[in-house]
Protein backbone atom coordinates (compact mmCIF):
# COMPACT_ATOMS: atom_id res chain seq x y z
CA UNK A 1 0.00 0.00 0.00
CA UNK A 2 1.32 2.99 -0.88
CA UNK A 3 0.89 6.52 1.05
CA UNK A 4 -1.50 7.97 -1.26
CA UNK A 5 -3.66 4.78 -0.46
CA UNK A 6 -2.93 4.83 2.90
CA UNK A 7 -3.87 8.33 3.21
CA UNK A 8 -7.16 8.04 1.15
CA UNK A 9 -8.20 4.72 3.54
CA UNK A 10 -7.38 6.89 6.62
CA UNK A 11 -9.24 9.86 5.49
CA UNK A 12 -12.47 7.35 4.61
CA UNK A 13 -12.04 6.13 7.68
CA UNK A 14 -12.43 9.31 9.59
CA UNK A 15 -15.10 10.73 7.59
CA UNK A 16 -17.05 7.27 8.96
CA UNK A 17 -15.91 7.81 12.20
CA UNK A 18 -17.03 11.61 12.39
CA UNK A 19 -20.79 10.50 10.57
CA UNK A 20 -21.18 7.86 13.54
CA UNK A 21 -20.21 10.35 16.21
CA UNK A 22 -22.61 12.55 14.44
CA UNK A 23 -25.19 10.29 14.64
CA UNK A 24 -24.67 9.57 18.20
CA UNK A 25 -25.00 13.21 18.97
CA UNK A 26 -28.42 12.85 17.18
CA UNK A 27 -29.50 10.72 19.09
CA UNK A 28 -28.36 12.07 22.81
CA UNK A 29 -30.19 15.50 21.33
CA UNK A 30 -33.25 13.75 20.73
CA UNK A 31 -33.18 11.32 23.74
CA UNK A 32 -32.94 15.00 25.08
CA UNK A 33 -35.64 16.70 23.79
CA UNK A 34 -37.81 13.04 25.12
CA UNK A 35 -36.47 13.39 28.24
CA UNK A 36 -37.61 17.34 28.40
CA UNK A 37 -41.26 16.53 27.16
CA UNK A 38 -41.42 13.87 29.49
CA UNK A 39 -40.44 16.56 32.47
CA UNK A 40 -42.64 19.03 31.03
CA UNK A 41 -45.82 16.44 30.68
CA UNK A 42 -45.50 15.41 34.26
CA UNK A 43 -44.82 18.72 35.37
CA UNK A 44 -47.89 20.18 33.97
CA UNK A 45 -49.90 16.77 34.72
CA UNK A 46 -48.95 17.23 38.56
CA UNK A 47 -49.44 21.41 38.47
CA UNK A 48 -52.85 20.52 37.31
CA UNK A 49 -53.38 17.68 39.99
CA UNK A 50 -52.30 20.01 42.62
CA UNK A 51 -55.19 22.71 41.16
CA UNK A 52 -57.87 19.93 40.74
CA UNK A 53 -57.21 19.60 44.51
CA UNK A 54 -57.56 22.85 45.80
CA UNK A 55 -60.42 23.05 43.41
CA UNK A 56 -62.36 20.06 45.10
CA UNK A 57 -61.13 21.78 48.65
CA UNK A 58 -62.93 24.65 47.24
CA UNK A 59 -66.27 23.04 46.75
CA UNK A 60 -66.37 20.90 50.04
CA UNK A 61 -65.49 24.17 51.89
CA UNK A 62 -68.32 25.72 49.79
CA UNK A 63 -70.70 22.87 50.79
CA UNK A 64 -69.92 23.00 54.54
CA UNK A 65 -70.71 26.32 54.46
CA UNK A 66 -73.75 26.50 52.40
CA UNK A 67 -75.12 23.53 54.96
CA UNK A 68 -74.06 25.29 57.84
CA UNK A 69 -73.42 29.19 57.58
CA UNK A 70 -72.56 30.03 60.68
CA UNK A 71 -68.61 29.13 62.28
CA UNK A 72 -68.28 26.33 63.98
CA UNK A 73 -67.22 26.87 67.56
CA UNK A 74 -65.46 25.07 69.76
CA UNK A 75 -65.88 25.19 73.92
Amino acid sequence: MNNAEFIKRLTELEQSMTKMVDADVEAFKEEQKRELADYELKRVWESNGYSQALIDVRDVLKEEFIKNPEPHREG
